[in-house]
């Protein structure tokens, strides 16, 4: 119906705005919140959801040095648990702030941040067919 689509585009116009200046927190509370929407999503509903996705994965990764390793798996996590595509290149990044801010992880997030980077690592290798040589040696490192 016509009315949904605008109100979906009005959605996602009015989360790109406000994603460019939440904080790590709100970004991950943000992901959490809309991968619920998946429970109740319709088919025609997925392409503003992937926009929306779209949004907090960029900021996340405009301000992921502000990011602790809580905020951290809980991003990684509902990317991972909706199989929400995280550009190969920008879990790299993640996976260097993982590293960057090991000595804060306790065994817990350790444990959950590493399942679910390396699901999303296997993901990307199964959508690309095939690592690209050097592109996940920061996300590979994170794991072993």
């Amino acid at each position: 119906s016509c009315h949904a689509h605008d109100l979906f585009t009005a959605c996602v116009l009015q989360n790109r705005e406000q994603a460019s200046s939440m904080d790590p927190t709100g970004l991950s509370n943000a992901a959490y919140a809309f991968g619920q929407c998946f429970e109740v999503a319709e088919v025609s509903h997925l392409r503003y959801l992937q926009k929306i996705f779209r949004h907090i994965r960029l900021a996340s990764i405009a301000s992921l040095p502000l990011f602790l390793p809580r905020e951290i798996v809980g991003l990684l996590k509902t990317y991972a648990r909706w199989q929400i595509t995280f550009d190969c290149g920008q879990l790299c990044k993640v996976a260097e702030r993982m590293l960057a801010t090991k000595k804060h992880f306790d065994l817990d997030t350790t444990v959950n941040g590493l399942y679910c980077l390396a699901l999303l690592m296997q993901r990307n290798a199964i959508r690309s067919g095939a690592e690209t040589p050097g592109s996940s040696k920061a996300a590979w490192d994170a794991v072993a």
